[in-house]
């Protein structure tokens, strides 16, 4: 509420994990310069909207090589600002040729994750398109996500 009025946050596309309406997240919360959209998640009826978890993204479609240096910036920048060491893996998918190359910065209060996927020709003929991400939650959003979301 302290930077969406009622009336935008209401007008915003909106969706629920699946089987779930603890958390609902809203699409394209604010424009911006930097990500082609950003989208955050709030407990679902909270009637002051606080947000448990903030994602900005940048399409790279069937482009991916240029994701990864505007990942490795973010990386740095975020490492230099908290003086936290982050640690990265590559995710990939199952039973598909796609994948994720992944940082992660552990917080006391929950987590930074940076991350391009590279979809798989078959997925991106499919309209899938690779893309970056930045993602900053709360510790219960992630607990509830590791735990409960997809039960």
């Amino acid at each position: 509420m302290d930077y969406l009025s009622y009336s935008k946050i209401k007008s915003l596309k909106t969706s629920y994990f699946p089987n779930s309406k603890k958390y609902i997240r809203y699409y394209d919360v604010q424009e911006s310069n930097t990500y082609g959209g950003i989208d955050a998640y709030v407990l679902d009826n909270d009637k002051n909207f606080i947000v448990q978890s903030l994602t900005g993204y940048i399409n790279y479609y069937n482009n991916i090589e240029d994701c990864y240096p505007k990942k490795k910036e973010i990386v740095k920048t975020i490492g230099s600002q908290l003086a936290v060491k982050g640690y990265s893996y590559v995710s990939n998918y199952d039973n598909d040729t796609s994948k994720s190359d992944v940082t992660d910065f552990d917080l006391t209060n929950g987590s930074i994750r940076i991350w391009c996927t590279d979809y798989s020709k078959e997925k991106e003929d499919r309209k899938f398109g690779d893309f970056l991400s930045v993602n900053a939650s709360k510790k219960d959003f992630l607990s509830w996500v590791n735990n409960e979301a997809y039960k």
